[in-house]
C-alpha cells in the first residue's frame, strides 16, 4: 500500500489490510476503497476466518490492467472468502455429522438385538420414578422388576386404594434423613410391603434376600428402625 495512503488510514486498518492480503493487493487501494475492504476482512474474520487463512487464499495474480483494485479485491473476497464457510467452522461440521453419523450407527448396531419393550416394566418404571424422586435409573430399574415380580404384569400401574397408600409410604421412606445405606435398603422394602397403618410384616429371610443384606445386619437395622418407631414386624423365618 503507498505510504500516502498508509498514513492516512487508522493504524487499525491498516494492520488488518497487512495481516490478511498479499502485497500485491495493498499497493494501489484509495483510502475509501481501503475502508471498503476492511469491513469485509472484519465481517470474515468474525466469521472464524483466520488472517493467514484469508491470505493464502487471495494470493492470485492480478490481471495484467485493473481499472480500480478496491472493486477487484472486493470481487474476490465475496467469491473466495465466504463467511459461510470459514475453514474451521466448516471442519468442525464435518466432525459434528461424522460423530452423529457413528452414533446413529452404533444405536442401528445395538437395535438389532434390542428385545421389545415390556409394557409392565415400563409402568412399573414410570410409578417408580415417581415414587422415587431423585434415584439412579439402576435404582429405579431394580424397583420396577421387584414390582412387575410382586404384582404381575396386569396390576403394575393400576391405581388402587393400597397402591395410593404404598406410594405415600415410600415416599416418606425417601424423605427419611439420617439413615445408613444398610437402614435405607430395608426401609424400602418395608415401604413396598407396608399395609394402610404403615406397619410391615415380613421374615428376617425376605428382608435378607431383597436387600443382599446379611442377618445380622438386618436384625440391627430393624432394631434401629423399632427404636426410631418405624412400623415393622419380622420374624426369624
Amino acid at each position: 500500500m503507498p505510504g500516502s495512503v498508509a498514513a492516512r488510514l487508522p493504524v487499525e486498518v491498516a494492520e488488518l489490510l497487512g495481516g490478511c492480503l498479499p502485497d500485491s493487493m495493498q499497493d494501489g487501494l484509495d483510502r475509501q476503497g481501503a475502508l471498503r475492504i476492511a469491513g469485509l476482512l472484519r465481517e470474515r474474520l468474525e466469521a472464524g476466518w483466520r488472517p493467514h487463512q484469508i491470505r493464502r487464499v487471495m494470493d492470485q495474480a492480478l490481471p495484467a490492467r485493473v481499472s480500480r483494485l478496491s472493486g477487484l479485491v472486493a470481487s474476490r473476497l465475496e467469491a473466495n472468502v465466504d463467511p459461510v464457510l470459514a475453514p474451521d467452522k466448516v471442519k468442525a461440521a464435518a466432525e459434528s455429522r461424522r460423530q452423529e453419523a457413528a452414533r446413529r450407527r452404533s444405536e442401528e448396531i445395538a437395535g438389532v438385538d434390542r428385545p421389545a419393550a415390556d409394557p409392565a416394566f415400563e409402568r412399573a418404571l414410570a410409578l417408580v420414578r415417581e415414587q422415587m424422586p431423585g434415584a439412579s435409573l439402576l435404582e429405579c430399574s431394580r424397583a420396577a422388576a421387584e414390582l412387575v415380580e410382586r404384582c404381575g404384569d396386569g396390576t403394575v400401574g393400576v391405581e388402587s386404594g393400597d397402591s395410593q397408600r404404598r406410594r405415600s409410604w415410600l415416599l416418606w421412606a425417601r424423605d427419611l434423613e439420617g439413615m445408613a445405606p444398610a437402614d435405607t435398603a430395608v426401609v424400602m422394602e418395608l415401604a413396598h410391603l407396608a399395609d394402610w397403618r404403615g406397619e410391615s410384616v415380613v421374615s428376617v429371610a425376605h428382608l435378607v434376600d431383597r436387600t443382599h443384606l446379611g442377618v445380622r445386619t438386618v436384625k440391627r437395622v430393624l432394631a434401629r428402625l423399632e427404636a426410631r418407631g418405624a412400623g415393622a414386624s419380622a420374624s426369624s423365618g
